[in-house]
């Protein structure tokens, strides 16, 4: 990839701009994965694919919550999965909807592991998230 390119796909902080991808293309599948999916695409014809979609539809209609579950995915994609915190103040809120930079202060406060105190650029530190255990004081 030229200096253009990678200027082209990143931001001033070298992280990739939105919609830009360090591997555009994807992994592509191994050898052994190749192979199943040749063999499914040798006997599985777009007529038996519909007449197995037929039979999901069917199915849904008749309350199987299987078969509904997976023409939604295919069908309109899974929703998307959100995790809703409350911080100190007892307000809620979602990560997604906060800055870098307002993520990198509460990761510092300590506030993210639980009220334990120091920072989490401290390595092995008390900020340190994961052990289970309270700061004592």
């Amino acid at each position: 990839m030229s200096d253009t390119q990678v200027k082209e796909t990143r931001d001033e902080s070298g992280r990739f701009k939105p919609g830009a991808s360090g591997n555009p293309h994807g992994r592509p599948p191994k050898a052994r994965e190749q192979a199943y999916l040749d063999t499914l695409k040798e006997r599985l014809s777009l007529e038996a694919w519909g007449q197995i979609v037929d039979k999901a539809i069917e199915a849904a209609k008749g309350g199987d919550d299987k078969a509904r579950t997976w023409l939604g995915d295919y069908a309109i994609g899974r929703p998307k999965q959100t995790i809703a915190i409350s911080n100190q103040n007892g307000a809620d809120d979602e990560f997604g909807q906060l800055s870098d930079e307002e993520l990198h202060a509460i990761a510092n406060s300590g506030a993210g592991a639980g009220g334990v105190g120091g920072t989490a650029d401290e390595p092995g530190g008390e900020g340190k998230t994961g052990t289970g255990k309270a700061a004592s004081g």
